[in-house]
Order: C-alpha cells, then structure tokens, then sequence
C-alpha cells in the first residue's frame, strides 16, 4: 500500500511539474539581473545581455572604481588574470564561483562573436549584493546602471566584485568603452 500511494504521488508531482512548464510563458522582457539576457540596440535604448556577479577581493582595498575593462579575446583574458593576480583574488569566492572558474567557458569560439566587458565596483562592505539594472544609450555613449542592495546590519570588511557582461562584437557599446559611465542606486535589503 505504501509503495501504489508513492509511485502515485510520484505521477501526480511529474504532471504538476509538465503542466506548469507548458503554461509558463516566456517574459516579454528578461531582466540582466536575472542573468539571462537578449541582445538588440537597434531601435532601443536599453540594453540587455547575460552577466556573471563574481565576488572577489582585492589584497589592499583603494583605487579608482567602478572600472570597465573591454576583453575582446581568449589571449586578453588571460593577460588581464596575469596583470591582476596579485591585485585580486581570482582563485576563490565566499559569495560565488570564482572568478577562474567562471571564466572557463570563454574560448576562441566564444570571441569570435563576443567581447566581455568586465565592470569592477567596489563595495564597502562585503554583505553588499548587486544587480546589473541596465545599460543605456546616453547621449555621451552608454550607461550601466548597477543596484546595490543594503542590508540593515552589514560587515565592515571591503569588498570588490567582477560583473562579467557577455556583447556581441558588432555591439555599438564596444565602439569607445572609455565613454561607458557606470552608476549605482542603493536599495535597503
């Protein structure tokens, strides 16, 4: 009797599970914070590609952030880890994957229609989260606007996070990086 009452809860949970994936529908519009993103900037001004929030420290805290770096090649990527890894840690993260092991996936392949741009923003606190909003056109280049969300009681331990932002190569926001502003709303958690 037990086993025909867990096999039939069994079939019962399978087809709740097949018939709320077919009545889901897809968003009108995926939000990058969902890490999910779709490409166009013909006609919009708002921006949507996939992203990466890799937490990572830096060995002295202090600099000039938010940095957007524009990586456009398997070679790049891997002169930017050498450059910085006595600057970050790039090896482990308490918050998420490393940023080592999320950038496994970026080969020659990958580049040969992707550039990354990395955005660097540091956190004065590492109970800080973040969400990459949007990128915009402006009317000086673009915007990435990031929102920070506060929690009431916080560490006071810096932080420095890696957002990995994946672009077409043909993408008008790759066409001068340096014009890239990059701001930061902060919401309470």
């Amino acid at each position: 009797m037990i086993k025909k009452t867990a096999v039939l809860l069994l079939v019962i949970l399978v087809l709740v599970s097949i018939v709320s994936c077919k009545e889901k529908e897809e968003p009108a519009e995926v939000s990058l914070s969902s890490g999910i993103g779709r490409y166009s900037d013909e006609g919009e001004t708002t921006l949507h590609f996939p992203v990466k929030y890799i937490h990572t420290y830096r060995t002295e805290m202090g600099g000039d952030y938010p940095l957007v770096v524009e990586v456009s090649s398997r070679a790049d990527l891997l002169t930017y880890c050498a450059e910085n890894q006595s600057i970050y840690n790039f090896e482990q993260s308490w918050y998420s994957v490393s940023f080592y092991d999320a950038i496994t996936e970026y080969d020659e392949e990958f580049f040969s229609t992707r550039s990354l741009l990395l955005v660097l923003l540091y956190a004065p606190s590492e109970s800080y989260t973040h969400s990459l909003k949007q990128i915009s056109k402006t009317d000086s280049g673009y915007s990435i606007e990031v929102l920070r969300f506060v929690p009431e009681a916080a560490t006071d331990v810096e932080a420095l996070w890696h957002f990995i932002v994946e672009v077409p190569k043909d993408s008008a926001v790759l066409a001068d990086v340096n014009k890239i502003r990059v701001s930061i709303e902060e919401k309470a958690k």
